[in-house]
């Protein structure tokens, strides 16, 4: 996939330049030549700004509109920006040592979680909704954690485009892991098993929406 090809080649272009390997593009010639590392004051302060701020909160995620410190947080996007340059093979000013000290105070180059990442999480926040429960249907408008209830509703509108052919987020993985904690396809009047999911429940049988707990969306 074009997906897995482009990670794979930027894991590669990453592991030349930490071996100093890789040579990097030649800048044009109308460009300012960029300051050598020990050159540059500049990011020193910044770097050690950094690490105070990774020794208070534990982390390196510093917001890009950081109020007590709007330098650090648009210092902190540039860097970033930099290494995409430099995965794209394109001029520049991050350096195989500035990546090494900069990944030891567990920085990291996307700010965006990869979405199997949130999707496992939010997974293994339904199973906890279960065990506390018994069953997943969260409502939708979920006080407690209202993400975990637009999660729910919308595993349900993957799964109808998947089934329609359509365009999905939605695997069989996927479906089968929700399946295996007795997920509902359906919100009202249906139970799922993995032979066919959406299964009409009988009269007596039948989900109340009254329930402190009960599914409160319609079926996607």
């Amino acid at each position: 996939r074009r997906s897995g090809n482009f990670m794979k080649n930027n894991n590669q272009r990453l592991s030349s330049v930490m071996n100093n390997s890789y040579m990097l593009p030649a800048a044009p010639s109308q460009q300012q030549p960029q300051p050598a590392p020990h050159e540059d004051p500049g990011w020193e302060e910044q770097y050690k700004t950094l690490r105070d701020y990774h020794l208070k909160f534990g982390n390196c995620k510093v917001p890009a509109r950081y109020k007590a410190n709007a330098k650090l947080g648009r210092w902190v996007m540039t860097q970033r920006r930099q290494f995409t340059l430099l995965m794209q093979g394109f001029p520049s000013a991050l350096t195989a040592e500035r990546i090494r000290r900069l990944e030891s105070l567990g920085f990291t180059w996307s700010v965006r979680p990869e979405p199997v990442s949130t999707w496992n999480k939010k997974f293994q926040e339904l199973k906890a909704y279960k065990a506390t429960y018994g069953n997943c249907m969260v409502p939708q408008r979920y006080q407690a954690n209202s993400q975990l209830g637009t999660w729910v509703h919308t595993q349900r509108r993957q799964y109808k485009l998947m089934t329609e052919g359509k365009k999905s987020s939605m695997t069989k993985e996927k479906a089968d892991a929700l399946d295996s904690i007795g997920f509902f396809w359906a919100a009202k009047n249906s139970v799922s098993t993995s032979a066919g999911r959406g299964i009409p429940l009988g009269e007596n049988e039948k989900l109340s929406d009254s329930s402190d707990h009960g599914e409160s969306d319609k079926a996607a």
